[in-house]
């Protein structure tokens, strides 16, 4: 539930998630090795990958830490 809220927050971001069982994208799970794996891509270079569940928290610091490099402005700061 904090992946779909945040990405109504985020609207200028684009968010997905991908079915890791679908073989027809089984190209693109290759490297997932954990469910759920969070990845940020920009300009298609890929920024982080981190996998493992993740608190509301800690989703919306890795959010504004990704924004933070792709603008190169100084990063919001993420309330607990």
């Amino acid at each position: 539930p904090h992946f779909i809220e945040l990405a109504k927050t985020y609207t200028d971001l684009t968010f997905c998630m991908i079915d890791t069982d679908n073989k027809d994208l089984a190209s693109l799970t290759g490297e997932i090795k954990g469910v759920p794996t969070f990845v940020g891509f920009h300009k298609g270079r890929e920024l982080f990958r981190n996998p493992g569940g993740k608190s509301r928290a800690q989703l919306q610091d890795m959010i504004e830490t990704f924004k933070a490099e792709v603008t190169g402005q100084k990063k919001a700061s993420v309330k607990a």
